[in-house]
């Protein structure tokens, strides 16, 4: 008799480990599917924000590209939002050679193909071309 109750004792404590182990691993493989569906997630919105920023790209280079090849005395005035998919984004112009555009933790820079002087941001800004020139003024 405490032959069978030792052995049924074993039994349960067996039962229980497994329950545990089985546990355990299901919780790690939800772990893991958490941290796949987030890194996907979070490249998906990098790329709809890195999508963003180049529609902004286009406008601002489209812009200088018709002050490049604009008469003597062009001038123009153009607008940049305030938010780039509801984000608050920073803007600048440095060295005359590059447009850098922070989001977040995020970088976008514009190489440009030659020296613009003045100042670019958000709203509205004017460029204009005397001589051979280029400069952008912005209005806020």
């Amino acid at each position: 008799m405490s032959g069978s109750k030792i052995g049924l004792k074993r039994k349960k404590g067996q039962s229980s480990i497994e329950f545990v182990l089985i546990a355990a691993v299901m919780f790690f493989v939800f772990i893991g599917a958490v941290v796949v569906i987030q890194g996907r997630m979070a490249g998906a919105h990098r790329t709809r924000l890195y999508h963003a920023l180049g529609g902004l790209d286009n406008l601002i280079s489209t812009e200088i590209r018709l002050a490049e090849s604009g008469g003597r005395d062009y001038l123009r005035r153009f607008f940049l939002p305030r938010t780039i998919s509801g984000y608050n984004y920073s803007i600048g112009l440095i060295g005359g050679t590059e447009i850098v555009i922070g989001v977040m933790d995020f970088e976008y820079v514009i190489f440009l193909d030659q020296n613009i002087s003045g100042g670019i941001g958000k709203g509205w800004n004017f460029i204009n071309k005397t001589g051979g020139n280029i400069s952008i003024t912005n209005l806020g």
